[in-house]
């Protein structure tokens, strides 16, 4: 059995006669014939009942055309996932973080947990100020920054929050500003 066979076999049963799949396939009747008996014959059953108008599907041509285009479905599907894997193989992304992000730690977790997602694709790191990398996405050098700001208004860029830190005011103890913080506190 060969999937071009099986190919063949999906044509005719769609179009309910070897002259009209011929037609659709690109292929002389009499060599579609061939491959359809000697799929059969591998197969040691008979797929179509043949009349003189065309060919119906016998119960196991039935059952066997379901099989047959999971079959063929599944194909497209592997070729697909290869195709994409292949391409993200040779495809790299280029990202950019501040030094703070990256002394952070979560830098690290972050971008292990996004390789692990797409293990075929490589990432470039590159170190810059928050501002620096939003000029770097907007001239594509850079695929995606993680930048402790972003202007909203900036139809060029689009983010997504990934956390949120609360800020605190230090001060000496015995300054102004601390024994105003405790009557005010923030």
């Amino acid at each position: 059995m060969e999937p071009r066979q099986l190919h063949y076999f999906v044509a005719i049963a769609q179009s309910g006669s070897f002259s009209a799949a011929s037609k659709t396939l690109h292929i002389a009747q009499p060599a579609l014939s061939r491959q359809i008996q000697n799929l059969e014959a591998s197969l040691g059953i008979e797929l179509f009942d043949r009349h003189a108008r065309g060919v119906s599907l016998t119960p196991a041509g039935c059952q066997f055309l379901k099989d047959v285009k999971q079959i063929i479905n599944l194909i497209e599907v592997a070729k697909d996932k290869a195709v994409r894997i292949d391409r993200e193989k040779r495809a790299s992304i280029n990202i950019g973080l501040s030094q703070l992000y990256l002394l952070s730690g979560k830098a690290q977790r972050d971008i292990e947990a996004f390789q692990k997602g797409h293990p075929h694709l490589t990432v470039n790191l590159f170190t810059m100020r928050s501002s620096e990398q939003l000029v770097a996405i907007k001239e594509g050098r850079l695929d995606a920054g993680f930048v402790f700001f972003r202007p909203h208004n900036d139809p060029l860029l689009q983010g997504h929050a990934l956390y949120e830190e609360p800020l605190k005011i230090a001060t000496h103890k015995d300054s102004f500003l601390a024994k105003l913080l405790l009557v005010f506190p923030f």
